[in-house]
């Protein structure tokens, strides 16, 4: 599976229409319109969204689900709603994982550079004298041994 068949899914059940046009049992209800509408007038699909995808089509597995794979054409029996819903929501928590994951990195850096950017800026403001340079460069070279 990947995202662009999840993609023309989403597509299609969302051009089923919008829960205000009054038509019942067809497309997306209110709670859920406005993920499934976002996704649809996206350009792709991010692969970390397919575990909430997975979890909002979850409800309609025995009720729009099939009819909707079928229309996509991304399945030819009602029995494979099932396994189709859990290697997309697989797929989606490995995804939200290692998105998690690089977000943790990203933060853990940042905080880092930011410390360090601290702890320089409070020793250069700490000085006696700020145009000697011989002080500023022992402050520096103590400040990247801190580090």
């Amino acid at each position: 599976m990947n995202t662009t068949i999840v993609h023309r899914m989403i597509r299609t059940f969302t051009g089923y229409g919008s829960p205000d046009l009054g038509k019942d049992d067809i497309g997306p209800n209110k709670a859920d319109w406005s993920f499934f509408n976002r996704v649809s007038h996206a350009d792709v699909i991010q692969e970390h969204e397919l575990l909430e995808a997975a979890e909002r089509f979850h409800k309609y597995r025995n009720t729009q689900l099939p009819s909707i794979l079928t229309d996509a054409g991304l399945i030819e029996q009602k029995g494979q709603v099932s396994s189709f819903l859990l290697s997309m929501k697989k797929q989606g928590e490995r995804a939200k994982r290692m998105l998690q994951e690089d977000n943790n990195r990203r933060a853990e850096k940042y905080m880092r550079e930011s410390n360090g950017d601290t702890v320089l800026t409070n020793t250069l403001l700490s000085r006696k004298n700020v145009f000697e340079l011989s002080e500023l460069h022992s402050d520096i070279l103590e400040v990247k041994k801190n580090e």
